[in-house]
């Protein structure tokens, strides 16, 4: 079994070189600004809104370039921070489910299962995303209104289009002013819950769970901020969480990268080790003792874990390939990777999961091209990945779903064997999602 990859936007490991110097003094940089703006919100300087205190003040438009739906809007001014009652019937409850790296969790797949079960429990659900990419990222766009899509992929984004296609009846906006578009998602649509996607370091609305999704294979990276690693924010961040989700779990062995004992050098923090070193989490302990496999697979991840935050609960989740489609969208057994040469087509922020799982699914041999994240593809694009196939004697194209939403329309149907392989998110520790009765 032979697993070959050609990511066209590599960068070689320079160690010490200048750019990685200048790359960590950028990170030093980063990592003070986002210290700064983390502490302004603890000591509400800045203040973190209520939703259902923002509706009805004001009204400005908001225009859905194919729908020309209208929404009433309000000018935002600051009311007092974390104010409101979590209890109050009228009151939409905020779910965010987000990380602290850049990508490589699974969390729009997570968000759809929540949100997923969520409407399976009779709830109103509205999804908030910032629409990365997307035209209406810096506006604001309802990219499906329960009932039918009203954005193209290159107006919302990839990943907010993806989530309307696969929950037809769920409402999804973007736009980068999360208060904006969670007064529209109450307004317009009634919201009882709204999912904050990508929501963790959104901190100017108030939730009523936080949600953080944690690569078990890959948890931290490096152990540096951006740009220098894959950190948006320090360690000690995860104080904030009100559970954590530890995802790739089924491919999770003991390696770990050592950066997460670096909790002082990655948070910017002073002296952290007086506050942590010395915390246990008794919660996490009995899970641990329940599931012992968890302790064997995790166990520095875990303990990390609680040492920042002794009292978020450890879930643990997979992302199972459930079967392929084709472009006239019939399905196929997964059977039909088993022994095939695979050309795997990839723009995630971590393609060698997608790439392994072919190979574990049992293919003779899996080359692979990977873009960068959001990649938006061009004819030029597909060139490539024909004279690959080709040039490979691959018998099967096979790209995830998020990457067939850019990719769709520019293939031929009839003239190439292609294919997208659908993944279903499962937590494997809760699978009746007894933990969503906190925001029931």
């Amino acid at each position: 079994m032979k697993l070959e990859t050609r990511n066209l936007f590599e960068a070689q490991d320079g160690g010490n070189s200048p750019i990685h110097f200048f790359l960590l003094l950028l990170s030093r940089i980063y990592g003070g600004v986002v210290s700064l703006r983390s502490f302004l919100y603890d000591k509400g300087i800045f203040k973190t809104h209520r939703l259902e205190e923002e509706c009805g003040k004001g009204h400005s438009e908001i225009r859905n370039p194919k729908s020309e739906i209208q929404s009433p809007q309000s000018a935002i001014r600051n009311p007092q921070s974390e104010i409101g009652n979590r209890n109050n019937p009228q009151s939409a409850k905020v779910i965010s489910i987000g990380n602290i790296t850049v990508g490589g969790t699974g969390k729009t797949p997570a968000v759809i299962t929540i949100t997923r079960e969520l409407v399976k429990r009779g709830k109103r659900v509205v999804i908030l995303s910032r629409g990365y990419k997307g035209s209406c990222e810096h506006s604001a766009g309802i990219v499906s209104d329960g009932e039918r899509i009203l954005l193209s992929p290159d107006e919302s984004g990839d990943e907010p289009y993806l989530m309307a296609r696969k929950l037809p009846a769920v409402p999804v906006i973007v736009g980068s002013d999360r208060i904006k578009t969670g007064r529209l998602a109450i307004s317009n649509f009634g919201a009882q819950i709204i999912i904050l996607d990508d929501g963790f370091s959104h901190r100017r609305i108030y939730r009523d769970l936080d949600v953080v999704l944690i690569n078990s294979l890959n948890p931290f990276g490096n152990g540096y901020l951006l740009p220098r690693g894959i950190l948006r924010e320090g360690l000690l961040s995860l104080r904030r969480a009100d559970y954590f989700i530890l995802t790739q779990i089924a491919d999770c062995g003991l390696r770990i990268a050592d950066c997460g004992l670096r909790i002082a050098e990655s948070s910017n923090q002073t002296n952290p080790k007086s506050k942590i070193g010395t915390i246990r989490n008794p919660k996490s302990e009995i899970q641990n003792r329940n599931n012992p496999q968890s302790a064997i697979r995790n166990p520095q991840l875990i303990n990390i874990l609680n040492r920042i935050n002794p009292q978020a609960p450890i879930l643990e989740a997979i992302h199972r390939p459930v079967d392929l489609l084709d472009l006239s969208g019939k399905s196929y057994d997964l059977e039909m990777i088993n022994g095939r040469n695979i050309l795997a087509i990839s723009s995630i922020a971590v393609p060698e999961h997608f790439e392994s799982t072919l190979s574990k699914l049992g293919a003779a041999e899996v080359s692979a091209i990977s873009f960068p994240d959001h990649h938006a593809y061009q004819g030029s694009d597909i060139d490539r990945i024909i004279s690959l196939f080709r040039e490979k004697k691959a018998e099967a194209i096979i790209t995830t779903e998020k990457d067939w939403v850019r990719l769709n329309g520019k293939i031929k149907p009839d003239e190439w064997p292609f294919f997208l392989m659908r993944i279903e998110f499962e937590i494997t520790s809760d699978p009746d999602f007894k933990w969503l009765c906190s925001v029931m």
